[in-house]
């Protein structure tokens, strides 16, 4: 409003009803957004997650890698701390997922519409003929809330455009009773543009697909039941074989690992679980979905346009918005690290993997030893316990030795426990992610992450426990990098 500073200014709302009176909120003073900010709260902004600038975030959008720079867009209210319309695209680019350069709001809601959740795909040379010249641009499929599954079109990552052919896919049609969330992109296996959408069809939650020749005219191929909002898909080398398989999820990393052959997902078939407690795994009798590789996370998405090839994700991190407010936080949420996501077969069966992104743990120096801090250290105790520390801004690995197979529980407050076992040598690995406000555990050469959040202070209590004598091995932690 700067440019307009001493000048009179005319409002016209159209489309009013008394469910959606419009009316205007400044963009800068904290207290008129319905919070107080305190200036002190700044000391709880995470050192390497992502946090709005102000206010309430959620999913990751149209993420996308251009040119050695991270394009992330992702569900915002500046005027919350918790959930409420409407809904809007928040973007910001990086090229560490350090230090992110805030863009403000992308895509605004419209009238009483919102714009909900969706994906980015690089049509660099073109092939949609949406763009001005042959070197193209992304394209973005979002939900609409007042229309359905719409998209925009960028040519310069700096102004978006909606088609003029709206929406691509209606929010409810003869198969869906509720629907959202699109990711899409081109198949090049079948020629096809290809959407894939949570839909609640028949009363029951799951994935549904659309192709089309034009990205005009859409016909519904196959549904996959069991699976809900946020669905991802990527088409990934199996770990030591040369074998593809396509991953699909959906928001609370629920996953199916199968085959698609352009319209059809034919899911893996699997065999009933043993037990095991290292993978977490599920299996019904005629497909394999694991519900435990990636816990505490929602909503993640996979990057589009990688340069190498990788699959790299990041996740919504879920905070207590009444626990946001008592601290006086102008800002709420987070996100994960960036991590990849790979596919390999382990007894027989696909399993989902993930790992730390390559350029956050290079964003981390030197590892330095925290032995020294433990209390009463003996290599045959079954727990081990650390003087109180601030291990916020911190990557912390781990390794230790016990029997095989035996019960490992970490504990980090004021984060909770991270409960893994032992490999059939007895040889546990762990990477921990400490920050003012989530810690994030892999383990197993990732055949499991965690994520857990509260509000920390400055020191928090680490303990390693386990279900028979251990020896720990090693214990260093690594600060960031001052030049990245």
């Amino acid at each position: 409003m700067a440019p307009f500073k001493g000048r009179a200014l005319k409002f016209e709302f159209l489309e009013a009803d008394s469910k959606a009176a419009p009316r205007l909120v400044s963009a800068r003073p904290a207290q008129q957004w319905g919070f107080k900010a305190d200036p002190s709260s700044e000391s709880f902004r995470p050192k390497f997650h992502f946090t709005a600038p102000v206010g309430w975030h959620n999913d990751p959008n149209g993420l996308i890698y251009i040119d050695g720079v991270w394009h992330m867009f992702y569900q915002y209210n500046p005027f919350s701390l918790r959930w409420a319309a409407p809904m809007q695209w928040g973007y910001a680019k990086s090229k560490d997922f350090i230090d992110w350069q805030h863009c403000g709001i992308a895509l605004w809601a419209k009238g009483n519409s919102q714009m909900f959740s969706g994906t980015a795909y690089a049509d660099f040379c073109n092939r949609s003929g949406l763009f001005s010249s042959s070197k193209g641009g992304v394209i973005f499929a979002l939900t609409d809330t007042a229309l359905g599954e719409s998209l925009y079109i960028s040519e310069d990552m700096d102004s978006f455009k909606e088609v003029d052919f709206n929406p691509i896919i209606p929010a409810k049609n003869e198969h869906a009773t509720a629907a959202r969330d699109p990711r899409i992109f081109f198949n090049e296996d079948s020629g096809l543009w290809t959407v894939v959408r949570y839909e609640r069809s028949g009363g029951v939650d799951g994935v549904a697909f659309y192709v089309s020749e034009n990205l005009k005219d859409w016909t519904r191929t196959d549904f996959v039941k069991a699976l809900y909002e946020c669905p991802d898909i990527a088409k990934l080398k199996v770990e030591n074989t040369g074998e593809y398989k396509w991953l699909l999820i959906d928001a609370s990393f629920n996953y199916v690992v199968g085959d698609f052959d352009g319209r059809k997902f034919i899911e893996e078939k699997g065999r009933k679980a043993d037990g095991s407690e290292s993978l977490k795994e599920i299996f019904s009798a005629d497909k394999f979905v694991s519900r435990r590789v990636a816990k505490g996370v929602y909503a993640t998405q996979f990057f589009e346009n990688v340069y190498d090839g990788r699959c790299i994700a990041i996740s919504w991190l879920r905070i207590n918005p009444s626990e946001v407010a008592k601290n006086g936080m102008c800002f709420s949420q987070c996100m994960s690290v960036p991590y990849e996501v790979s596919l390999a077969l382990k007894d027989g069966l696909y399993v989902m993997k993930a790992r730390p992104s390559a350029e956050i743990l290079n964003a981390f120096g030197d590892e330095k030893s925290a032995i020294g801090k433990v209390e009463g250290f003996s290599p045959d105790l079954k727990s081990v316990s650390f003087t109180p520390a601030d291990w916020r801004g911190k990557l912390l690995r781990i390794n230790l030795k016990t029997s095989p197979n035996a019960d490992i529980e970490i504990s980090l407050s004021p984060f909770g426990k991270f409960i893994y076992s032992a490999d059939s040598k007895g040889n546990l690995d762990a990477l921990l992610f400490v920050d003012t406000l989530s810690a994030e555990a892999f383990f197993g050469d990732g055949y499991f992450y965690s994520a857990k959040t509260a509000i920390s202070g400055d020191s928090q209590t680490l303990s390693v426990c386990s279900s028979a004598p251990l020896k720990l091995r090693k214990l260093t932690y690594s600060e960031l990098k001052e030049s990245r």
